[in-house]
């Protein structure tokens, strides 16, 4: 529909190009893919993929069919042995594939890695989900790196403008009093914090939430109570993306009351809403502008209606135990030509070139 937006940035656009660039950079020639059977998304990965990549550096596609978030275990067997099976790649070598495509979630995503493991099969892999939602002790066992896209936030590092939200401006009104943890905060952001201290308030900023039921995190076990004897920390992971979500949700709020301001005085509903389509394609375009939120700043692709997201690469070494900036980043440059109007460019080591 002309008049639907997505927060989320498209994965084709944004994600699938940054992938493949980094495929091309170490001339990996042995690479699989697998994706979930039946996922539109999974379809999507695997053929753009193959048409940035073709046969040559994809060798494979596989979809693993999945009941009641168990995988078929004849299917995962034959997976594990095809990657296992040495193949002629592009550059004329027989060898076994090099790097796993991973396009699978959360506890998905770690039968996979595990099952790898046990069987002692383990290329490098590169997951288009989120780490944070698989074990870490699978993770940590896994004897390979395992990389993926940041689309919200760098490892070890948090949000500037989402401090400032949680912080509050007052000092005798900061949330960060009483005995919150600091053990995970950067040293960057050590005293800030802990010069906020000073109040009773923190408690209004954390949202564990109550158990419910019927909510799929409690049904599969994801989500655990909180013990009754546990700090109330604001900067928890989990409590971090709930201030996100309300963080994002209140920048779309002023963003759409800003955009409708732009019609005439008096005007209608209708032209109210022309307003808001033309401010989001046009002033707010990808490339044009962008509204500078208290969390992020927006912008959109106008043909894909979609938000602009730039991610970055992350890797999670082995024997490391938590993720890192990988040392080659890949980001999308204006070209000169019109007819080729984004490139990648490469930075490494903080210059581009």
């Amino acid at each position: 529909m002309a008049n639907v937006f997505s927060t989320e940035a498209s994965r084709l656009q944004e994600g699938l190009p940054i992938i493949a660039k980094f495929i091309q950079h170490f001339k990996m020639s042995h690479v699989g893919f697998v994706g979930l059977a039946e996922s539109n998304g999974s379809r999507e990965v695997g053929g753009g993929l193959l048409a940035r990549l073709g046969f040559d550096n994809l060798l494979w596609d596989r979809r693993l069919r999945a009941e009641v978030g168990k995988f078929d275990a004849a299917e995962l067997a034959a997976l594990i042995k095809q990657t296992a099976t040495p193949m002629v790649g592009k550059n004329g070598k027989e060898s076994p594939v090099s790097m796993l495509v991973v396009d699978l979630q959360g506890r998905q995503a770690g039968q996979l890695i595990k099952a790898l493991h046990n069987a002692k099969v383990t290329p490098g892999l590169f997951l288009t989900g989120d780490m944070s939602e698989i074990s870490k002790e699978i993770l940590n066992a896994y004897p390979n790196a395992i990389y993926q896209l940041a689309w919200d936030e760098l490892p070890e590092v948090y949000n500037n403008r989402l401090l400032a939200l949680v912080g509050d401006e007052k000092p005798d009104q900061g949330i960060f009093a009483g005995r919150i943890s600091l053990d995970r905060i950067p040293e960057v952001y050590e005293n800030r914090i802990k010069g906020l201290v000073g109040n009773e308030r923190q408690h209004q900023w954390v949202f564990t939430g109550k158990k419910r039921s019927d909510s799929p995190g409690w049904t599969t076990g994801f989500c655990k109570e909180q013990s009754s004897s546990a700090r109330p920390n604001p900067l928890a992971p989990d409590n971090l993306r709930a201030i996100t979500a309300g963080a994002e949700k209140s920048d779309l709020v002023r963003l759409i009351a800003f955009a409708a301001r732009v019609a005439k005085d008096g005007a209608k509903v209708a032209e109210r809403r022309a307003a808001i389509i033309r401010e989001l394609t046009e002033t707010y375009a990808d490339g044009k502008g962008a509204f500078k939120g208290r969390l992020r700043n927006w912008s959109f692709e106008p043909q894909k209606r979609t938000a602009t997201r730039r991610p970055l690469i992350t890797i999670l070494p082995h024997g490391l135990g938590r993720q890192q900036l990988a040392p080659v980043q890949f980001a999308r440059a204006r070209s000169k030509t019109p007819q080729d109007r984004y490139t990648l460019s490469r930075y490494r080591s903080g210059s581009r070139t």
